[in-house]
């Protein structure tokens, strides 16, 4: 039974887990159970019929009965209803105060929230509303809502100000339109068309007003979720004064643009960082890029400049400039590399570009072509380096080729008269004398040529003939490791010149080039045909060439190069870096001389251990080829015009006029000296039938070689003159026109020189009628 009533007591909770009970209670109820037989019966009680009620229920059985009548049934019943009501009431009171906490809670949740939040937030909403509107309404800025139906829905201080318009205007509906004017309204109402379409739109008209203002609008929609505009948010700022001041500022702008453009030099703008920012027209000339192109770039890309005589780099100005604030120039001797190749030799200043308030913002470049400038300056200080040396030249050249001509000629008598007498030795030191003399003849031409007071005689010469003898001529001497190449793409190599001393000029270069190679390399000649402009002209400094077409002559090796503090020097007379052995440092300076002569011009270009080529121009012609007769045999009759012939040698120098005079005797011809001019001239005029050739000297005293042959001619019209001179200006007199003068001899000359020069000039007399 115990048992049972727990379980019992167990299902109660079970079901009752809501009610407000305690375990006595609880125990109470459950033992308070009643069976199911028994709630059947009390069921059946309550829900019989009346006869059934009448006949007493008859069939139930008589200890139910009596167990009914006697309250063992029904008390527990009872007791079990006042317990549960008892519980009833427990329970709602429970309820109830449940619900009146809860209240309780949630009014302090109410007024916790409102108090520490929403209060807060409120007041803060309302503050930033404020301030916003205060903001909205103190802007300079007209500021309005717009509705869709293009109707002014709300407008801060400055916009009902500037369109005097009220509250009450706006509450009675206000339009745009009507705010805004009849003219005005075309022009705003495609904008807020788009605005309403979503689109936000900004733009700067001309507002129609008493007063036409430049006026920006900003067109803001308000886009609600669903993705409508619901309100449009105009921004209307007058910008007149700033609309005016950029109009001023553009009209400085282009009154600079204007200005700028107009100078003649050239201008360029760099910010502080040494960007681009500006350039006029006489800039984007010289250095080759656009006003476009160059704007931003670094000023290093745009504006290239360097030194022109070492070719090492310019630091840049603008960095200078913001170093010291001050204005600067750049060196002598710079140039500047156009972005498309030509160089300009410039003049530059830069300066500090500074703002109201003295600080730097930018530096602004001013420079201009000084190249016709500097080709002057070259040409002058080229021009008196030629006078002054070819001055040296000129004091030299006679008295050193006399001294020359005496030496070898005394040298050469005694190996005729003495040969068998003399030792092996004494032998090889007279070739030696020769060598030097003759070594010693050939520095004062070279010397000569770069002075340029030589003149030679020119025609039309084949400048790849001349290269392929002189390549013949080195190819005996150099070494086996070097090869030779040489191309031909010239259609014409004919010019204007003079053999000997263009082969001279590529003798001399090649044998550099030669030098340049110990250890081997290859040498290539290269010819091919250009058309020099006049600008390209004129950037070939120190050279008097004009435009117009040249054979351009290429000569490259592979060798060790000339350094960069070297190159401007190399065309210097007398400077080299060989031993005293192997150069004078004539030979590029001869050459030089030789190519100006020829009206062309030469230049380098070389890199350390790469190698070096020189590139000759020179111009073309088209005139009829020289001829050229070479005689290895002496022409016939050579005995009969040297038998029974007698000249008049006219020499002021004691010791030229006994060698010339031993000479002579060793030839097999009869001599007559004079000391002078006009001793010669008595002497011709006494012997005139027997002198067949007279030997004159130009400068001598009392009477020069001249005025000696006019007056000899007086006396007798054919007579045979050969000009003999130490000095080859000389020789380049009017004298040399004189019909009579048939050939001329250059000091220091050798016996067979001499034997030659007599047997021509003989023979073309004896040719004349």
């Amino acid at each position: 039974m115990h048992d049972d009533i727990k379980e019992r007591l167990a299902h109660s909770r079970l079901h009752r887990q809501f009610v407000v009970t305690d375990e006595e209670t609880e125990l109470q109820l459950a033992t308070l159970f009643t069976s199911d037989k028994t709630r059947a019966r009390l069921f059946e009680a309550a829900t019989a019929p009346t006869a059934l009620v009448r006949n007493n229920f008859s069939h139930w059985s008589v200890q139910f009965v009596f167990a009914l009548q006697s309250g063992q049934v029904m008390d527990p019943i009872f007791a079990r209803s006042n317990l549960l009501e008892e519980v009833r009431d427990k329970t709602i009171r429970r309820i109830w105060q449940i619900f009146l906490f809860s209240l309780l809670g949630l009014l302090s949740i109410i007024v916790f929230v409102w108090w520490r939040i929403l209060r807060p937030n409120i007041r803060n909403l309302a503050n930033t509303q404020a301030q916003i509107q205060v903001l909205l309404d103190n802007i300079p800025a007209a500021v309005c809502g717009i509705s869709p139906d293009y109707k002014i829905v709300s407008a801060n201080n400055t916009y009902r100000r500037t369109r005097s318009i009220s509250d009450t205007d706006i509450a009675n509906g206000l339009t745009v339109k009507a705010a805004v004017g009849d003219k005005n309204w075309p022009i705003l109402r495609p904008h807020l068309e788009d605005a309403f379409a979503g689109q936000a739109s900004s733009f700067d008209i001309l507002f129609a007003a008493s007063e036409n203002r430049m006026t920006s609008i900003t067109y803001a929609p308000l886009i609600e979720s669903k993705g409508t505009v619901t309100l449009v948010i105009a921004f209307i700022l007058d910008i007149h004064a700033r609309y005016q001041s950029e109009r001023q500022l553009r009209i400085s702008e282009e009154n600079l643009r204007i200005t700028l453009n107009s100078i003649g030099d050239a201008v360029i703008a760099t910010n502080t960082d040494g960007r681009v920012t500006r350039m006029n027209p006489i800039a984007e000339q010289l250095t080759g890029w656009s006003a476009e192109e160059a704007t931003g770039r670094p000023l290093s890309e745009v504006f290239v400049i360097k030194n022109s005589q070492t070719g090492a780099p310019v630091p840049s100005p603008v960095e200078r400039v913001l170093e010291t604030g001050h204005i600067i120039g750049l060196a002598n001797h710079t140039a500047l590399i156009s972005r498309e190749g030509p160089e300009f030799q410039i003049a530059d200043s830069g300066a500090p570009i500074r703002d109201t308030s003295g600080k730097i913002v930018g530096v602004v470049l001013v420079f201009r072509d000084v190249t016709d400038e500097y080709l002057m300056e070259q040409r002058i200080s080229s021009s008196e380096k030629m006078q002054a040396i070819g001055q040296l030249a000129g004091g030299i050249a006679h008295d050193f080729n006399n001294s020359l001509a005496a030496i070898l000629g005394a040298v050469e008598l005694i190996e005729l008269h003495d040969g068998k007498n003399v030792s092996e030795k004494s032998k090889k030191l007279i070739r030696q004398i020769i060598g030097a003399a003759e070594q010693s003849s050939e520095l004062v031409d070279k010397l000569t040529a770069f002075a340029r007071v030589t003149e030679y005689s020119f025609s039309t010469v084949d400048l790849h003939t001349i290269i392929e003898d002189t390549l013949e001529l080195l190819k005996n001497t150099i070494d086996r490791r070097i090869s030779i190449n040489c191309t031909n793409d010239a259609k014409n190599t004919l010019t204007l010149g003079n053999t000997s001393s263009l082969q001279a000029v590529f003798m001399n270069i090649g044998i550099n080039a030669i030098q340049a190679m110990p250890d081997g390399g290859e040498l290539r000649i290269k010819l091919e045909n250009c058309t020099l402009t006049e600008r390209e002209t004129q950037l070939l400094t120190a050279f008097e060439i004009e435009p117009g077409a040249y054979v351009r002559i290429s000569i490259s090796d592979s060798g060790t190069g000339i350094p960069d503090d070297l190159l401007p020097r190399i065309f210097d007379p007398f400077f080299t870096t060989k031993s005293s052995s192997e150069g004078t440092g004539l030979g590029l300076a001869a050459a030089l001389g030789t190519v100006q002569d020829h009206k062309g011009a030469i230049t380098v270009r070389t890199r350390v251990q790469l190698g070096t080529t020189f590139t000759i121009l020179l111009p073309t012609a088209n005139g009829p080829l020289e001829k050229t007769q070479h005689n290895s045999t002496p022409p016939s009759g050579q005995a009969s015009v040297t038998e029974n012939s007698t000249i008049l040698l006219v020499e002021d120098e004691d010791d030229l006029r006994d060698i010339a005079n031993s000479l002579l005797d060793v030839l097999g011809y009869r001599v007559l000296f004079a000391q002078d001019g006009k001793e010669g001239v008595e002497i011709y005029a006494a012997n005139k039938d027997l002198i067949s050739a007279v030997l004159l000297d130009i400068n001598m005293p009392r009477m020069d070689g001249g005025q000696a042959l006019a007056e000899m001619k007086a006396i007798d019209p054919n007579v045979c003159a050969i000009i003999v001179s130490g000095f080859a200006e000389e020789a380049q007199s009017d004298i040399l026109k004189d019909p009579n003068v048939f050939t001329t001899l250059r000091k220091p000359y050798t016996l067979n020189r001499l034997r030659e020069t007599l047997v021509a000039a003989l023979t073309s007399k004896a040719q004349r009628p």
